[in-house]
């Protein structure tokens, strides 16, 4: 009798910790995916930033400037003063963009809020003087790519577009083994 009671008690004590793993399974297959479409879903915008921990603010209507293609839709946005970022729509298009996005204007922000100040062109392009800011914040990125290496932001690309419009080379060279920052990664 006292070996059948042992035996139920270690069968419950069993059970508990399948529960557990399962409990535990289901908990991690939430992906960031998922949980930014549930954020999204429910128009909390802000509430995505704080839980993923990252600074700044969803402002869908912030005037952007001229050099940032596609009008009022953006990904994102550093204030040149406060180096505070505002996240637009196209951000939250997949968790992978919104952390690329953050990435990109962290190194901005970074800069502003240490002192450094946002890198400016010497005359106006394009009716801006931030095209080297922008190109390096692309290319911060860029290097850190394996994060979000689903990103749909082609960095590389970016970097070296706002670049040649500011000093006619190539900001980054594609070399053969610039694969290594797209492999996925954790940190």
């Amino acid at each position: 009798m006292l070996i059948f009671v042992s035996l139920i008690q270690n069968l419950e004590a069993l059970m508990m910790v399948f529960s557990y793993i399962r409990k535990t399974i289901h908990f991690l297959a939430r992906s960031n995916s998922k949980v930014l479409a549930h954020f999204i879903a429910a128009g909390n915008h802000q509430g995505a930033l704080d839980y993923f921990g990252f600074e700044g603010s969803y402002d869908p209507d912030i005037s952007t400037p001229s050099c940032v293609p596609g009008g009022k839709s953006y990904y994102g946005v550093t204030d040149a003063l406060t180096g505070e970022i505002s996240y637009g729509d196209l951000a939250f298009s997949s968790y992978d963009n919104l952390l690329g996005t953050y990435y990109k204007e962290i190194y901005s922000s970074m800069r502003v809020k240490s002192g450094i100040g946002i890198e400016r062109s010497e005359f106006p392009i394009n009716g801006t003087t931030v095209l080297p800011e922008e190109a390096k914040g692309f290319r911060y990125a860029y290097y850190h790519n394996g994060l979000f290496s689903k990103s749909t932001v082609d960095f590389l690309n970016l970097a070296n577009q706002y670049w040649l419009q500011v000093g006619g080379e190539q900001l980054i060279q594609n070399k053969w083994w610039n694969f290594i920052y797209r492999l996925p990664r954790r940190y």
